[in-house]
This record gives C-alpha cells, sequence and structure tokens, in this order.
C-alpha cells in the first residue's frame, strides 16, 4: 500500500493507493486512462475527462482519510469547485502513475528546502 498525502488545501489527509496493483485494478485503470483520452478526442472538456477517469482511480485506492470528502468511489471524488477539483484529480493520476511506472513518490518537505 502507498500513502500520500493529498496537497489540495481544500481536502487534507491522505489517500491509500494498492501497491503493487492486482490484474482487475491495473485493467480497471488502463480502461479508464482509454476512455479519458477517447473522450478528449472528441473534444470533451476537462470535467469529462475527471469523469471518465474516475472509475479507474478508484479501482486502484483502497481508501481515503480526507477532510470535507465523501466515502472513496468514483461518484465521491469532488466535481467542485472545479479548480481544487481539477488538481485533486491530476494529483491522483499521477499518484497512480508512479505506483504504475514503479516510482517512488517524491517527498513535498525535500522539494521545499
Amino acid at each position: 500500500m502507498r500513502v500520500c498525502q493529498c496537497p489540495i488545501a481544500r481536502w487534507p489527509g491522505e489517500v491509500v493507493i494498492r501497491e503493487p496493483l492486482g490484474w482487475p485494478e491495473y485493467l480497471a485503470w488502463q480502461r479508464a486512462v482509454q476512455a479519458g483520452a477517447d473522450v478528449i478526442e472528441l473534444a470533451g472538456t476537462q470535467a469529462d475527462y475527471d469523469a471518465a477517469i474516475a472509475p479507474g482511480l478508484m479501482a486502484v485506492v483502497s481508501e481515503w482519510r480526507l477532510t470535507g470528502c465523501g466515502a472513496p468511489s468514483a461518484d465521491g471524488i469532488p466535481a467542485t469547485p472545479r479548480k481544487d477539483s481539477a488538481a485533486f484529480v491530476a494529483w491522483l493520476i499521477g499518484e497512480v502513475t508512479r505506483v504504475v511506472l514503479g516510482e517512488d513518490t517524491p517527498d513535498p518537505k525535500a522539494s521545499a528546502q
């Protein structure tokens, strides 16, 4: 399991991502990435993309302990306010991508120095 500190001030806390991913989680992630790419190809909005990739994100999240968010589910990812929601989804995509690629999560304290 990988515990990731959420950098979005509106939703402080942690997200726990399964690591390593099993085939069902990995395939759900891959299908969601493809669905997101398909949405963008059809000139969808950022909100359309976020909604398309949400099921794949939730397939790999085992839990989250975030203030101000409901239970982790594709419907539970906050859609508004859009600026914070888009930042949250982008951050979570980055964390899942690091798991898929086998990369370490950067220490936010290290970049502050």
